[in-house]
């Protein structure tokens, strides 16, 4: 779906909405009946019952433009905006020759397994190989290279002598997710950094999600821009250790939203957070704004804690799964937002609304 003209920055909400046109009131988000939607040149939020529109078209159709209200800025989901490639291999067994893949994968849900069945030299060594935990192939000899059915890969065998237990194994991996609103290509360079593509994740509702794994410095981060404070943060992510787990937030300060010892904290120099939630699926909101900084999890009016989070903005760009200075994430992420400005809590209830019915649960 086109994205193109999605809601920039200044972009506000109807304030004299008809009666099909019901507003989330401040947030840049809004429903609206397709046809109607398709008339005014609305770009709709697939699956969300949410959209966007530009400001001059906002303005034409009769929507007033309000000041300081949060307006969406940054928004990844993820199965939007992703370019994915065959990740590294990961060798086992005794001395195993250095095996690489080459080629793009066909398919974002492509778990790759080598294993060697029969010890000897390139060429004379016998291996079968696995796409999603399904032998495809047995008794193949070890070559140069080798295709792998139609899967868009090609193995490299080098010289050397392979053992019976030696086993190679390549996942799908995200090398670049690029925000729908302001565009932002979110990325990684370095092959073994990348994390993990999960095409269908039954911990979000069989919706797709990223992992990502500390030993493998697994993050994404963008190019520099700046949301000063006042902001909002959202993020659906599950954490499955109880360190630091820095989720989504500023590169070069530290103004995020993490996970440590179980509980979600909204952080711009000063810690606040907010509950138990190891090892599940959330919805975190924070809300910075200095001394009146709030955050939200899973609810707009029982998981809540209002107070200081401290002055800091978003600076350097953005990170996921690493944001500056707190700490690798063990976990997943499934969809992150940046609102420049604050959302009231009639606005958070809305948008966790629409993640409670994408992910599968009571969120409101």
């Amino acid at each position: 779906m086109r994205t193109r003209n999605l809601l920039r920055r200044g972009v506000g909400v109807f304030l004299n909405a008809k009666p099909n046109l019901p507003p989330i009131s401040g947030s840049g988000l809004w429903t609206m009946p397709a046809q109607t939607l398709a008339a005014t040149g609305g770009v709709a939020i697939s699956g969300s019952g949410l959209w966007t529109m530009p400001a001059q078209t906002l303005a034409a159709t009769g929507g007033v433009v309000p000041s300081g209200v949060g307006s969406l800025a940054v928004w990844l989901r993820a199965d939007l905006g992703i370019t994915y490639v065959q990740g590294a291999v990961t060798s086992a067994g005794t001395t195993p020759p250095a095996v690489t893949l080459t080629g793009t994968p066909v398919s974002s849900s492509t778990t790759l397994e080598i294993d060697i069945t029969t010890l000897g030299a390139r060429g004379v060594a016998i291996f079968q190989w696995k796409l999603n935990g399904v032998v495809q192939q047995t008794s193949q000899t070890t070559a140069a290279t080798f295709v792998l059915g139609t899967t868009g890969i090609t193995a490299n065998f080098p010289t050397g002598t392979y053992a019976t237990n030696n086993v190679y194994t390549s996942f799908v991996v995200v090398s670049s997710w690029v925000d729908q609103i302001g565009g932002h290509a979110f990325v990684q360079v370095t092959s073994a950094s990348r994390p993990a593509y999960t095409t269908s994740d039954a911990a979000y509702n069989n919706c797709p999600s990223l992992s990502f794994v500390p030993a493998l410095t697994n993050n994404l981060v963008s190019s520099s821009f700046a949301i000063p404070q006042p902001f909002t943060l959202v993020a659906v992510s599950k954490t499955t250790t109880t360190g630091a787990n820095g989720i989504f937030g500023s590169v070069g300060t530290i103004a995020c939203l993490f996970n440590e010892t179980n509980t979600p904290y909204l952080y711009a120099g000063t810690s606040l957070g907010y509950g138990s939630t190891s090892n599940i699926v959330n919805a975190m909101v924070g809300v910075a704004n200095g001394a009146s900084s709030t955050i939200y999890v899973d609810s707009s009016t029982v998981g809540v804690v209002n107070g200081a989070a401290g002055a800091a903005g978003i600076s350097g760009g953005m990170s996921v799964g690493d944001p500056d200075g707190i700490g690798l994430l063990t976990g997943s992420i499934a969809e992150l937002m940046a609102f420049s400005g604050t959302l009231n809590v009639s606005q958070v209830s809305s948008v966790l609304s629409y993640l409670g019915t994408r992910y599968g649960t009571a969120w409101s």
